[in-house]
């Protein structure tokens, strides 16, 4: 077993909580572990903010992680089908292994996508937008390329194309770090920055389960 794999009887347990999601899920669901049986684990899944339950079907593909004080744990599952009495308790498969992976907040995907740039002027606006393309994302950030440094702490204007179930998303950002890379045309930079500020809880659970999605075309494709 892999260092980063530990078995699932060794760390799952009743009343855990965990998030779920799936590409046929319109957001994140929250829930913990209600029981735990041999071939599968009953979930209590908490209702959504909307009040209405999304639909899922037996044989739906579903991402779980699990968070612990010092790291997250993974695992893929299978949805099997909800309790016939109590809409909110679902059977899942249940994982021989989990997966750890360290401490973040947020799950980070490399992954080229194209984004437009509007960076700040002197006169306290915006200058005209530039086209470029991510190195990865997350679910409260992202790192860019750029051709001209960016100061850190600046404001900057987003539009980040390309995303499942977001398709494009508009906001705007904090610069955190501005790296300069060497290549052989000269210099580039690496801009990193925080969207946290700017996200809605509901718009930053969409663009977790978009990084999801991209994480699981990221592994599918033999990358990781």
């Amino acid at each position: 077993m892999h260092d980063n794999m530990i078995c699932s009887a060794d760390f799952l347990a009743v009343d855990q909580p965990l998030n779920i999601h799936s590409q046929n899920l319109p957001a994140a669901l929250n829930g913990k572990i209600s029981d735990i049986e041999p071939g599968f684990l009953s979930l209590l899944i908490q209702l959504p903010a909307n009040g209405c339950l999304p639909r899922v079907k037996a044989g739906d593909e579903l991402q779980v992680s699990i968070p612990d004080k010092h790291c997250v744990y993974r695992f893929d599952s299978i949805y099997q089908h909800k309790n016939v009495v109590d809409d909110l308790i679902w059977y899942i498969s249940k994982p021989e292994q989990l997966e750890k992976q360290q401490q973040r907040r947020f799950i980070r995907v490399p992954v080229p996508l194209p984004i437009q740039i509007k960076a700040p002027n002197v006169y306290g606006g915006f200058r005209n937008a530039r086209s470029s393309v991510t190195i990865d994302i997350s679910g409260g950030g992202l790192c860019f390329v750029s051709m001209e440094p960016i100061a850190p702490d600046s404001r900057i204007d987003l539009a980040v194309a390309g995303l499942p179930i977001l398709n494009e998303l508009s906001v705007l950002a904090r610069v955190v770090r501005c790296t300069p890379v060497i290549v052989s045309a000269g210099c580039i930079y690496h801009i990193g920055v925080s969207l946290e500020e700017s996200l809605s809880e509901v718009l930053q659970n969409k663009l977790i389960h978009s990084v999801f999605c991209l994480q699981r075309r990221y592994l599918s494709n033999g990358i990781a």
